[in-house]
């Protein structure tokens, strides 16, 4: 009697192990398409971010050119929002942008301002609301219909640095979530010095964001540190993991010459020598996926690959996406689409007669 309960302890063992197994493993890109944006009625100049709504029209935030220009899903021009100005409808510097269930929030570096914008039938954009916020940032999303998420630094009531924070812009308050050094994914301040670089201030270090219905995640371009924190508790649970394809930001004499030069140049050659994280996302069945950018090797190229983590922060897998011939990794572009586990990424490539064309990669994420 007892061999047989035995044996089936070790059946179920064995069945169990092989179910985790095929969930860890099953877990695949599938490149689905790549669609070309028409540069025939309107050039595309200088895109700062773009998002995909749920019909499949792409929404390009044209900084350059100060609007935000509406493709089809097939990559035709459908129509042009904005212009450059001071007024209703106009923008100076519109650079960053999220999407969430009807609701855009389009951030003008230039106005310090955030535009919200609700989609109507026909695709436009109708004005809810502007925000005036003097901190800024490289990423946010939506948590609700009046709350953005911001992965950015505000020196809260204390008198101290706070990032992120919670931006209500419909009473215009704010929730200060952690401090500053707990967002690099550290204890103090020292800490952060001493693990990422000696001087913060020589090296781009962006934040970026996304959540869930539990936690709200914060990562750092220079450092691979997923910050996960507890949406009612507050409690925080750090992790993340440096493969052979992850190459440590740094900094040494030639950069901080650079950067006191204000040599572009020279900073992004230095900047794509190195493998900075670029965007966060959680997928709805908790998983978080991390994008990459590092030097392709034997290349000049950069190489775009794909972390994804189960919900315990353990990784699960290292995908590859795009090898890219872009000359800096900010000219690439990431949205991921969380209803249907679809990423996008929006490259710019020199083509015949040195034109500049646009696509935009589409990947499944297929679990």
């Amino acid at each position: 009697m007892s061999n047989f309960y035995l044996n089936n302890k070790i059946s179920i063992f064995i069945v169990i192990v092989f179910i985790l197994n095929i969930n860890v493993f099953s877990t695949t890109l599938i490149s689905q398409k790549r669609i070309s944006l028409s540069q025939e009625k309107a050039i595309l100049l200088n895109p700062g971010s773009f998002f995909v709504t749920e019909t499949g029209n792409i929404y390009v935030v044209d900084r350059k050119d100060s609007n935000i220009k509406i493709f089809n899903k097939k990559g035709q021009l459908r129509k042009i929002f904005g212009r450059r100005g001071l007024g209703p409808d106009e923008f100076i510097k519109p650079m960053y942008s999220t999407y969430k269930d009807g609701f855009v929030a389009i951030e003008d570096m230039a106005r310090q301002t955030y535009f919200i914008y609700r989609i109507d039938k026909n695709s436009g954009l109708k004005i809810v609301r502007k925000c005036l916020n003097n901190f800024l940032s490289s990423d946010f999303c939506f948590i609700d219909k009046k709350s953005l998420f911001i992965a950015g630094s505000k020196i809260g009531e204390d008198k101290e640095w706070k990032l992120p924070y919670i931006y209500n812009f419909v009473n215009e308050r704010y929730e200060y979530i952690i401090p500053i050094e707990v967002a690099y994914g550290y204890n103090s301040y020292s800490e952060v010095g001493s693990a990422i670089t000696g001087s913060l201030s020589y090296i781009q270090n962006d934040f970026f964001c996304d959540i869930n219905k539990r936690f709200l995640y914060i990562t750092s371009m220079a450092n691979l540190r997923v910050v996960r924190i507890n949406r009612i508790n507050r409690n925080v649970f750090v992790f993340g993991k440096k493969t052979k394809n992850y190459i440590k930001p740094f900094e040494n004499r030639e950069i901080r010459k650079a950067y006191r030069e204000r040599n572009r140049k020279a900073i992004i050659k230095y900047i794509n020598q190195m493998t900075n994280v670029m965007d966060i996302f959680v997928l709805n069945s908790g998983k978080v996926g991390l994008i990459l950018v590092g030097p392709e090797k034997n290349s000049s190229g950069l190489h775009v690959f794909l972390q994804l983590y189960n919900n315990n922060g353990k990784l699960i897998k290292e995908f590859e996406i795009v090898n890219s011939k872009v000359s800096e990794l900010f000219d690439l572009k990431y949205y991921f689409k969380k209803s249907k586990n679809l990423i996008y990424i929006l490259e710019p490539k020199i083509v015949e007669d040195f034109d500049m064309k646009f696509f935009v990669h589409v990947i499944k994420i297929k679990e």
